[in-house]
């Protein structure tokens, strides 16, 4: 007579062995950078600041205090009008 049908499939057999490393590729190309992160936390304060002036006389340099200098030019019709100090109103130049 003539042969059968083929019957159905086995189990799958072992798995074979690892193969050898190959080479490392090249680098690809750098993608585009992503979003911002959040924002950090705020850091810790500062030192204290001085109370007072800063010293004007150098210790230095030593000698004595020359003559005080003679007073500036008064613009008797500037555009800001001046102050007790003989300075400009604060805030009138950056108008």
């Amino acid at each position: 007579g003539r042969p059968g049908e083929p019957g159905l499939d086995g189990f799958p057999g072992p798995r074979g062995e690892k193969g050898d490393r190959s080479e490392r590729g090249e680098k690809g190309e750098r993608g585009i950078p992503g979003r911002k992160g959040v924002k950090g936390q705020k850091g810790e304060p500062g030192p204290p600041g001085l109370d007072q002036p800063c010293p004007v006389d150098f210790p230095r340099y030593g000698g004595k205090q020359g003559a005080p200098g003679s007073q500036g030019l008064v613009r008797a019709s500037g555009p800001c009008p001046m102050g007790p100090d003989g300075l400009p109103v604060p805030g009138c130049w950056h108008k």
